[in-house]
């Protein structure tokens, strides 16, 4: 569990990265690209007690695919 815990880490601080060059005009990230990635980093930074404590409906929408097919 801890190399899967530290590479959740390491993952939440690159995105936290590039959320941050973006407010300095370092990153081609867009606006809407900037909230899927902090939608993301929240989701990762949910424990598993939280996640299995959310209702169903919850779960789904967190882990639903947001692009249209």
């Amino acid at each position: 569990m801890g190399a899967a815990t530290d590479e959740v880490r390491e993952c939440i601080r690159r995105l936290v990265a590039v959320i941050r060059r973006s407010s300095t005009g370092g990153s081609p990230v867009d606006g809407e690209q900037l909230e899927h990635i902090q939608k993301v980093i929240r989701v990762l930074s949910l424990s598993e007690e939280q996640v299995s404590s959310m209702r169903f409906e919850e779960r789904a929408q967190v882990l639903q695919d947001p692009s249209p097919q």
